[in-house]
């Protein structure tokens, strides 16, 4: 309602068409030979135009100040309108940009001030959180119907848990996960669901390893759809997708500033098995929550172990099932054939090829 009613207000102190805001003003109505056309529209004096939408309104509708951001520079005789800056920065704010934002006539990029200046509360409300999802030591609450957070800077390993300020939820720091009453990290850690996860969340890492990376500077997950290598994190940093390079550097130095493993580097040399695995060990981390400690890192190589004891008789029993089951077929055949004894007496059959399954899914 409140967003209608302002569009409703714009609308009664300016001339433009919504249907295309970059139609004429003057433009005549029916065909272009035809002899009667609409009379004119007046523009009232005093108004002004805006270079982006080309609309006409009246100078209320314009910034107060010939600036649109404190350090804007630009030529200021060609004038934005109130709503074109405020559709930019909705625009931006949607793609979830708090540094990025600039100013629609020069590269000059917004500060705080300048948006509160002119965000409706809406935009106010979706800057500030994205605001605040950006600050370091950030806890999101995992309490039902919460969505509050907080900053929970404390030594992870002594002080675990985050008790919400709002609801007085407990949350575990460390797994992202509400707290595991009853039970200390280490403990939790070596429950076989924490195993499961973990194996879970490895599996997605490799899946988003195709086509994403790990920002270097903000380390969040980067996905790249199309385009070239050159990508421009949100957080500002720019630098190759496919060996983290740092742009600027790329830019001074020339391509050896490339990583010697990427393909725009001059001599390029194969990645190493240990690199491979810490590029996929960053993503496993960033996808789990955080580094795999060492008591889950034991509880797993244990859980395989007594996994492997588990099925290596299910295994024998299964080969030795599968041989009798073969024998007996060969020996059916042979006697189908004419031959009790299993030679001689015709053609023999050619042997059934097994059907290879699981041992654990034989009944």
């Amino acid at each position: 309602m409140g967003n209608e009613s302002k569009e409703q207000v714009e609308g009664e102190d300016h001339i433009d068409n919504h249907a295309d805001r970059t139609a004429p003003i003057h433009a005549p109505t029916g065909s272009y030979h035809s002899h009667h056309s609409a009379p004119k529209t007046e523009i009232p004096k005093g108004w002004k135009e805006c270079c982006i939408c080309v609309g006409q309104y009246s100078p209320d509708k314009f910034p107060e100040s010939e600036k649109i951001t404190t350090t804007c520079d630009h030529d200021h005789e060609e004038l934005v309108c109130i709503r074109c800056i405020r559709d930019t920065l909705q625009e931006a704010l949607g793609q979830g940009e708090i540094r990025r934002i600039h100013c629609p006539m020069c590269p000059e990029l917004f500060k705080h001030e300048d948006v509160k200046k002119y965000g409706t509360p809406e935009i106010l409300c979706r800057y500030e959180y994205l605001v605040l999802m950006a600050t370091p030591g950030l806890v999101m609450c995992l309490g039902p119907n919460c969505g509050s957070g907080q900053v929970h800077l404390d030594n992870h390993k002594e002080n675990p848990v985050m008790i919400c300020n709002s609801c007085n939820f407990k949350t575990c720091v460390v797994h992202k996960l509400p707290w595991h009453e009853g039970f200390s990290c280490e403990e939790f850690d070596c429950d076989e669901s924490q195993i499961e996860r973990l194996e879970a969340d490895e599996a997605t890492a490799k899946l988003l390893s195709q086509n994403s990376k790990v920002c270097p500077a903000c380390n969040q997950g980067v996905t790249k759809t199309d385009g070239c290598d050159h990508l421009q994190c949100r957080c500002g940093q720019e630098w190759c997708f496919e060996c983290l390079a740092s742009w600027e550097n790329i830019i001074r130095l020339g391509a050896t500033a490339h990583a010697r493993h990427c393909s725009y580097h001059p001599d390029k040399v194969r990645l190493r098995s240990d690199q491979k695995e810490a590029t996929a060990r960053n993503m496993a981390e960033l996808v789990h929550g955080g580094p795999v400690s060492e008591a889950l890192a034991n509880a797993r190589v244990a859980h395989n172990a007594k996994r492997r004891e588990t099925l290596r008789p299910l295994a024998l029993e299964a080969a030795e099932k599968r041989a009798r089951a073969m024998k007996e077929e060969a020996e059916a055949g042979a006697k189908a054939n004419g031959s009790p004894g299993g030679s001689g007496g015709g053609f023999a059959r050619r042997a059934k090829k097994p059907k290879l399954i699981a041992p654990w899914e034989e009944k």
